[in-house]
């Protein structure tokens, strides 16, 4: 959406049960000055942006962010960002990039997951005791829920 405030709009006690509840019901909450457009994303649409663009970043922030008042970025200086912890004094720049031979951009952006997200084995389990009091549709769609047995074994230990 545009704008956290719109937020309010959605009814948030709707009898929602699956995410196709979900979407209708953004699409039916505002009328004026038109609907809401909502996108039903696939999960192959979702990319892998966080191994993307780890060899060209650093790993872990070079400052606490808490403190920072003032964010600047200069095209002068394109391998720093510029920051003050007060709105008075000077700019502390600090390092956010790799050097440029250090930094191997892949040629594509890779797919954030290859299938579906198994539920593990307790969650689902969770899930299929409570689907007793959803309706059919529901029903169907958390029972068609994929899970993942390989954590099985190390739940039951």
């Amino acid at each position: 959406m545009e704008c956290d405030k719109q937020f309010v709009l959605i009814n948030q006690k709707t009898p929602a049960e699956t995410p196709n509840d979900w979407w209708n019901e953004i699409r039916r909450c505002r009328k004026k000055p038109c609907p809401y457009n909502v996108i039903e994303l696939q999960q192959s649409e979702f990319s892998n942006w966080g191994e993307y663009l780890k060899n060209l970043y650093v790993a872990t922030c070079p400052f606490p962010t808490r403190p920072v008042r003032v964010l600047s970025f200069a095209q002068a200086k394109p391998r720093f960002a510029m920051i003050k912890e007060a709105y008075g004094g000077s700019y502390k720049s600090c390092v956010i990039t790799k050097k440029k031979g250090q930094s191997k951009i892949p040629c594509e952006i890779g797919h954030l997951y290859a299938a579906p997200i198994p539920l593990p084995p307790k969650k689902h389990a969770d899930v299929t005791h409570l689907a007793k009091f959803l309706k059919p549709y529901a029903k169907e769609f958390y029972a068609s829920l994929p899970t993942d047995s390989s954590t099985a074994d190390a739940d039951s230990e």
